[in-house]
């Protein structure tokens, strides 16, 4: 990209702005991209804000700038035209992003998704703690293919591909539109395991919750050692042979999570539940 060339205007006159892109989406500007290449900016949109309102009018419907942001250059791309977008890879599951996933890939055809494996490396001067994708697809397009890459950062010279079926990245039929990004041979059997188990929890009226403590958000409540004033923190490195060890000594984890002002809302409420052991130490 070194040979590539741009110059962006930013107006501080919001209304002329929204008014201009507004019209070109609803149809009264015709006036399309070929390609489109983005990093756009990462931040919650509340449901009664007016970013929210005026993506509504248009038919966005998002939690996210980032994915508002991919929205509106999906509806100005032209037939054919192409997008390239580095982003979090938040948006590839969960409901709150189903109906940017079905706009997504009801418009563009993915033909490439690469995964940073790393939170912490790929915009690590500006402390962004994100696993992060970059994706292209074209508007229109149909392939039977897919290449799937991945890497720990940017600058990583061991860089896995794969070259899959597009139904390993998006079922056929998936009401949910979920995106698996399954960069090596040992995900593809794990996934190919998981697709067997067709029953959803909710049929047999089971619900999870990862828990709601953020570790490295919530860094001044964490406690190498548990006291009064603390509740138990439980990490996978407490589970053993079955059971759940806690506190742990030879652990690099915190054992405690210390109450007080802004640690209430990362509490969870007293209810009998099993601890589960995610995948890759989650």
């Amino acid at each position: 990209m070194r040979n590539w060339g741009c110059r962006l205007e930013v107006s501080r006159r919001a209304k002329p702005c929204e008014n201009s892109w507004r019209a070109q989406i609803l149809g009264r500007v015709r006036k399309y991209f070929d390609c489109a290449i983005l990093n756009p900016p990462y931040k919650k949109i509340n449901s009664d804000s007016r970013t929210r309102s005026l993506l509504r009018e248009i038919g966005v419907e998002t939690s996210n700038v980032y994915t508002g942001f991919l929205a509106i250059v999906l509806k100005l791309l032209a037939p054919g035209g192409e997008i390239v977008a580095i982003t979090p890879r938040s948006f590839c599951n969960g409901p709150y992003f189903k109906p940017f996933r079905k706009l997504l890939l009801e418009t563009v055809h993915l033909t490439r998704v690469h995964v940073f494996e790393s939170r912490t490396v790929a915009f690590s001067e500006d402390d962004v703690l994100q696993e992060n994708v970059i994706f292209h697809g074209v508007k229109g397009a149909e392939s039977k293919r897919v290449v799937i890459s991945s890497s720990n950062g940017p600058d990583d010279e061991h860089i896995t591909h794969r070259e899959v079926p597009y139904s390993e990245l998006l079922r056929p039929g998936d009401p949910e539109y979920f995106i698996h990004i399954v960069a090596d041979e040992v995900g593809k059997q794990i996934a190919g395991r998981m697709a067997r188990l067709s029953t959803r929890l909710e049929d047999l009226k089971v619900t999870v919750s990862t828990g709601r403590v953020v570790d490295f958000r919530a860094s001044k409540f964490l406690r190498r050692n548990p006291d009064k004033e603390t509740v138990p923190l439980i990490y996978p490195g407490h589970f053993s042979e079955g059971f759940v060890r806690w506190p742990r000594e030879k652990t690099k984890k915190p054992n405690a999570l210390a109450v007080g002002p802004g640690a209430v809302a990362q509490l969870s409420e007293r209810v009998s539940a099993p601890a589960v052991r995610g995948p890759r130490g989650t």
